[in-house]
């Protein structure tokens, strides 16, 4: 290794990944720590619904697969999920790894740096990549990405034998599987939430009409949303702004 260079960290079986590729938060990112290490406005309310998450889903028997979707895009599930992901990950204490499954518009790259050409869940599904050809780790983050990689409606190959085999070899190498879905009311996302053990649904405050939550709601059902995010809900300016204002059991 020549002078100066940063050695490419170690993954949990002892051999090493190449460093180029690694993704990276890109600096200006809303996630719940700034570089400096300064926890962000949003940090609490993420914080809130992790722990949720954990005493709700992952101390009991409710499975590893956690979908987060919405009723339409643009509700902010991508962020959300990317949150949750590196809280929930506790710098690699816990195995997890964040699924770009909204194959129609991917967003992850507006949050994570990260070189052309990478596989992902499109090519898992269309092309039979193997999926560790497409996992991707986060620097200094603690959690794992499958990225979007071969994109467009590919509802045709979200059945049988790619997304089975998807489910049992994440399972088995992960303690949590975050996947970013496409919104439910689409073929594909609700195959998808189908697939995944439960469900949070993100709606925004001000945008989301209230008859698409229910419908998301009842597409689902009960057996399979775990919560309800309300997002960009306006605060008392004395208390500051919050990007998720609430968050509600199901």
């Amino acid at each position: 290794m020549k002078k100066g260079e940063q050695e490419a960290p170690k993954k949990q079986d002892g051999s090493k990944k190449r460093l180029s590729v690694w993704a990276k938060l890109k600096p200006d990112t809303p996630v719940v720590t700034s570089a400096e290490g300064q926890l962000t406005l949003s940090a609490e309310e993420y914080r809130k619904i992790a722990v949720q998450i954990e005493q709700g889903f992952l101390s009991g028997s409710e499975g590893k697969i956690l979908a987060v979707t919405g009723p339409e895009p643009q509700c902010g599930k991508t962020l959300l999920s990317l949150n949750l992901s590196l809280i929930l990950a506790r710098r690699g204490e816990r195995r997890v790894v964040l699924v770009e499954a909204d194959l129609f518009r991917p967003s992850l790259r507006k949050y994570l740096e990260i070189e052309d050409g990478i596989e992902g869940l499109g090519d898992i599904l269309k092309r039979n990549t193997q999926i560790d050809q497409a996992i991707v780790s986060v620097w200094a983050a603690g959690f794992d990405v499958i990225f979007s990689g071969q994109t467009g409606d590919l509802s045709d190959v979200m059945t049988g034998e790619a997304l089975a085999r998807l489910g049992s070899e994440l399972r088995s190498d992960y303690e949590l599987i975050i996947v970013d879905c496409p919104p439910v009311t689409l073929a594909a996302g609700r195959t998808l939430a189908g697939w995944a053990d439960r469900s949070v649904v993100v709606a925004r405050a001000g945008q989301t009409r209230r008859g698409a939550v229910e419908d998301s709601l009842k597409i689902l059902g009960p057996d399979k949303t775990f919560g309800l995010v309300l997002n960009d809900v306006k605060r008392n300016p004395r208390s500051g702004y919050s990007s998720y204002g609430g968050y509600y059991s199901a």
